[in-house]
């Protein structure tokens, strides 16, 4: 997660998660891919 991340932004998807699958079980808001290695996803708890 960025040094200047706030409460409530975005949270970065650690890389070693590559399935598909398991990116749609374990992050069922979505993500966004910003480069094929950084993906966001919201804040799971917000």
């Amino acid at each position: 997660t960025p040094a200047n991340w706030n409460d409530g932004d975005d949270c970065v998807i650690v890389p070693s998660i590559k399935d598909p699958e398991e990116l749609k079980q374990k992050f069922p808001k979505g993500y966004t891919e910003v480069k094929p290695y950084l993906r966001m996803t919201p804040q799971p708890n917000k």
